[in-house]
Parts: structure tokens; sequence; C-alpha cells
């Protein structure tokens, strides 16, 4: 949608009911809106109608659950259903409905809810061990409006692939999909705004995440002209992660919008420790991502068109080729 969210299809309950759900790396929980909701933000979605489900269940008290986003907040209820992926089903997933929104939260998106695929994410952690995934692994290709866009669970499509796959390491320690940030540099030059920074890989983050400062200081290296005069001059930003190295050239972080060229830059709350450095979808549409927590790492490639091996994978030892375990 504009480039700027990737969602797909998933059913909730039994029998099930359908729903379009962000893929969201940067967020553990999983909510749709509830038939009760009458506020914008849900009237205009497919909502969620738990009387019609035979597989709903309340929780005790029925526990309250809030989210607050930079368009606005989301209330709801803590209940537990079935959702239905593909080959998967997990009963009793911890799913928040949402019974309450304001200010302009979702009105105007076309996807009804979130399935958070964090790495304490519930439902990523059920689906990884499930059975009727070959590997446990999860790989996303977001393309723009011309090409296929996916969320592969237990496999990855090597056909959108130009060149193998570069594995960073994660840190361990964090609820993230994080990464040590080595270093970040504009047309060669390094920056001092990522010393002392951890990049996080973020599906549901549209744009480049950062401190204030450093997003100013990347404006200025890049010094782009709003007029679009200057754009397809602007120079690389390479990214240096413990593993990897991702290039970005202007048509990756430039949008053109009515006229008008904007950087793919947002700044994040400065009080951050350590700094961030979020790796949104300007950075995810490049890149096809792999993300393989039994090896605590994430593989980027290249997007486009590569070298056709076969999807999907037809053995472990293809698999293993394509991790490069052998």
């Amino acid at each position: 949608y504009d480039y700027m969210q990737f969602y797909g299809e998933a059913s909730i309950g039994t029998p099930p009911q359908s729903f379009r759900l962000v893929f969201d790396t940067g967020s553990s929980v999983a909510w749709i809106p509830s038939k009760s909701c009458t506020s914008a933000g849900c009237t205009k979605h497919r909502r969620f109608n738990h009387t019609a489900s035979s597989s709903f269940h309340s929780t005790p008290r029925r526990r309250v659950f809030e989210v607050a986003y930079a368009t606005g907040r989301i209330r709801g209820v803590a209940v537990q259903e079935t959702l239905r992926l593909n080959k998967a089903h997990l009963n009793r997933l911890p799913i928040g409905l949402v019974t309450e929104t304001n200010g302009r939260a979702f009105i105007d998106y076309p996807f009804d809810g979130i399935l958070g695929l964090s790495p304490e994410s519930p439902a990523l952690r059920r689906l990884l061990a499930s059975k009727a995934l070959p590997f446990p692994v999860f790989s996303l290709y977001l393309g723009d409006d011309h090409c296929e866009n996916h969320a592969l669970f237990g496999d990855v499509d090597m056909t959108h692939v130009k060149e193998e796959f570069k594995f960073a390491s994660l840190l361990t320690e964090t609820n993230r999909w994080a990464i040590a940030l080595r270093e970040v540099s504009v047309g060669g030059v390094a920056t001092k705004g990522a010393e002392g920074a951890i990049a996080v890989v973020d599906s549901g983050t549209s744009y480049i995440g950062a401190a204030p400062s450093f997003v100013e200081e990347l404006k200025e290296k890049i010094a782009l002209e709003e007029d679009c005069s200057n754009w397809h001059t602007r120079p690389r930003i390479s990214i240096v992660l413990d593993g990897a190295t991702l290039e970005l050239d202007p048509a990756d972080y430039v949008l053109i919008e009515r006229g008008r060229c904007l950087l793919t830059l947002m700044a994040l709350p400065a009080a951050r420790s350590p700094p961030l450095l979020v790796l949104g979808l300007a950075v995810m549409r490049k890149y096809h991502t792999l993300f393989d927590p039994s090896h605590n790492r994430i593989g980027f490639a290249p997007s486009g068109v590569g070298s056709g091996v076969p999807h999907p994978l037809g053995s472990a030892e293809d698999w293993k080729l394509v991790l490069g375990l052998n």
C-alpha cells in the first residue's frame, strides 16, 4: 500500500474469519478489530465476531491491552483464538480484540490488524516450532507494486534473490531483531550518529528511523533538494552491520510525492539507550530478508531475478546450501 505497508491474509476463529494483517517484525502482539468496536478505525475494516467462533476463549477478568502509535491509540481485550496461516493452525493463541480507537489510527489503511513477528512473539515461536513448516525460518520479500510481495514461513523463494545471502549476527540479549552496527557512511564518509547504536530490522516501520541528531546529520550529508533537481546524484548510504553491508542508492531512500522529493528518514525519541537505527521498509524493499533465529542471524540478499532455485526448496541439503551450512 503506497510502498509503505505490506500485509497478508490470515484467518482467525472457527469457522475461519479472514483478515489482512501486517507482518510486523518490530512487534510481539497480534490484534484485530472486534465486531463490538464502533470507532471509525474499526468500522472501515473487517471485524471479528467472537460469538460466531467455537474456538474463542476469553481471559480471566477480561485482561485489557492498549497500544500507542504515532497516529493514535487502540484499546481492547486479550483473548485466545485459533490462527490459521497457510497450513499452520495455532490454537489458543493470545490475540487482542480492539474495542476502541482514537485519533486517525488505521482509518485510511487497507489492512485490518497486525501479526507481531518479533523474537518474543508467541505467534512466531509457535509457527517456527510447528510441524507444518519444513525449516524454523521465515523470509520477507517486499518489492514494489510491480512485483509479487510475500512472507514465507519455513522457506525462502530464491527466484527473487540476485546474490547470495550475507548473514548478520543477532544480539541475543534483546527482544528485537537487533544487530551490532559497525558504521554508517554517506558517500564514503563515516557518520558520527551511528557510534554506539544498534540496528533493528522492523517491517512494521515504513522509513529508516534514528535519533533526531542523527537524522539531521544524514540530511545534511545527503543534501537533497526538495524540487528533485539533484535526487539522482545523491551519494550512496552504506550501513555496515556485524556480518553484512547494506548499500542504499538514491532510488532506495528518496520518495517523490506530488513533485517533491523526500528522504525516507524519521526521527525517533531521543532518549533511547542504546540509540537505534531502525531498518524499516525503505531498506527491506532493497533486500530480501531471511530470519534464522535458530542460528541467531538474519540474512540479507539484494532483491531481484535470481538464479531460479526451485521453490519450495526440495530437500534439507538444498536448504543448507542456501544458508551456507555445508
